[in-house]
């Protein structure tokens, strides 16, 4: 159906999107393009086989109150994804642009109930850490001891950690605002990073690498 063949040529525009080119980032973030797409193929499995000029208020409304086994954060992630296809069907002439979807009641974002943010407690950051692989180890440090967010820290090299003292420099195409900053870098980090520096520096060692930076690491050792 008609249906079917916007969702998949809405999903490769966003998959073109979340490609990097030249080692440049991406237009979106390719868990967001990932995630998009596990919301449309849901929505593609109900209406797939269906003219999208067929689709109804009435439809959507069914096909969001079905989604029951999901909290209401996810339904507003639902809800946002149609929206943002809907557009952009109208735009594609998949869809009258007078089509007036988007007034279904099912498509008003589910009112949020705050909860109580939690932390790691230390004994738990400390288990957390120590069962922790060497990849991964330095991201879970960027995050629980200097407040990086994960996508930041996975974009990170050592040389971002290092080349400015006492500090942790995420450049704007590695920042989710797309903004240079500097991120304090706490004793408790510096020990855990310098610990894991020196131990690649006893690997550079042994494995003959030369490739030295501030910090006495291989770049291409223990890219983050």
């Amino acid at each position: 159906g008609v249906s079917a063949d916007a969702i998949k040529e809405f999903l490769a525009s966003y998959e073109v999107k979340a490609t990097a080119a030249n080692g440049k980032r991406p237009q979106l973030s390719p868990v967001y393009a990932y995630m998009t797409g596990h919301y449309l193929r849901r929505f593609d499995a109900t209406f797939g086989g269906y003219d999208l000029d067929t689709l109804t208020k009435d439809k959507l409304d069914l096909f969001l109150g079905a989604l029951t086994d999901l909290a209401p954060k996810s339904r507003n992630h639902y809800r946002a994804t149609i929206k943002t296809f809907l557009r952009w069907a109208a735009k594609k002439d998949y869809l009258p642009v007078t089509h007036r979807l988007l007034d279904a009641p099912s498509m008003k974002p589910e009112p949020l109930v705050a909860e109580d943010t939690d932390h790691y407690r230390p004994d738990e950051l400390r288990r957390l850490l120590t069962a922790a692989d060497a990849e991964l180890l330095p991201v879970l440090a960027l995050g629980a001891l200097a407040g990086l967010r994960p996508q930041e820290a996975l974009r990170l090299s050592w040389e971002d950690v290092w080349r400015v003292p006492d500090h942790i420099e995420v450049k704007p195409a590695k920042a989710k605002t797309r903004r240079r900053r500097l991120v304090e870098m706490g004793h408790d980090v510096f020990l855990l990073l310098d610990s894991i520096t020196r131990l690649a520096r006893a690997f550079n060692k042994v494995s003959g690498g030369n490739k030295i930076m501030t910090g006495g690491i291989d770049i291409k050792a223990m890219d983050i």
